[in-house]
């Protein structure tokens, strides 16, 4: 919508940019801008030759032009789903930290593919990096980081430690989990209830 907007505006400005200087070069006079009272007083009144109008108004047009054209848009983050298998998620207790494990489907629903760095709880910090294993095709990989091509469901076993320490031994962990990827952007997964596994 907004790209739509901005065309259109440059094309108007384009259009009003073309009229002016037409009528600048075939030495017609300006009289539609005697109704715009601001611009009568500021550019008819003033001791301001019309070339030297006609070519800042130029300017402007093109420089205005390139903005529109050139604005910077931020691309809308994705968003990733994780499905956990039946027995290979869960956390454990090690000293002050936890150990995080997630077995399961994770799909990047965006247009591109991620990859992701950092796997965390709201709160916590990674000690370390993330083992992940996957099994794509062939044999088992041990990798420190997670591919999510676009619209392409992985399975992957990821293990990660983090601290402090969170939940309550024994019981299940609702947890809030967080996938950060390689721009330290933040991919916020539902919340998922983990099983304790032990120490």
């Amino acid at each position: 919508m907004m790209n739509w907007i901005k065309k259109g505006l440059a094309g108007l400005v384009s259009i009003v940019a073309t009229v002016v200087v037409t009528k600048l070069l075939s030495g017609e006079p300006l009289t539609g801008l005697t109704k715009l009272k601001g611009l009568s007083d500021t550019f008819l009144k003033s001791r301001v030759p019309a070339w030297a109008f006609a070519l800042a108004l130029f300017v402007a047009v093109l420089a205005l032009r390139y903005i529109v054209l050139h604005w910077p848009t931020k691309k809308p983050k994705g968003t990733i789903h994780f499905v956990p298998d039946g027995h290979n998620s869960g956390w454990a207790v090690s000293g002050e930290q936890i150990e995080l494990r997630l077995g399961g489907t994770f799909t990047n629903a965006s247009a591109s593919g991620v990859r992701i760095m950092k796997i965390f709880l709201k709160g916590t910090k990674q000690v370390g990096d993330i083992l992940m294993y996957s099994t794509p095709g062939a044999g088992r990989a041990a990798v420190t980081y997670v591919d999510l091509p676009a619209h392409m469901p992985i399975q992957a076993f990821i293990s990660v430690r983090l601290a402090p320490a969170r939940g309550k031994t024994g019981k299940p962990l609702n947890a809030k989990i967080l996938l950060r990827d390689t721009y330290n952007e933040d991919y916020p997964l539902d919340p998922v209830e983990l099983p304790y596994i032990g120490k």
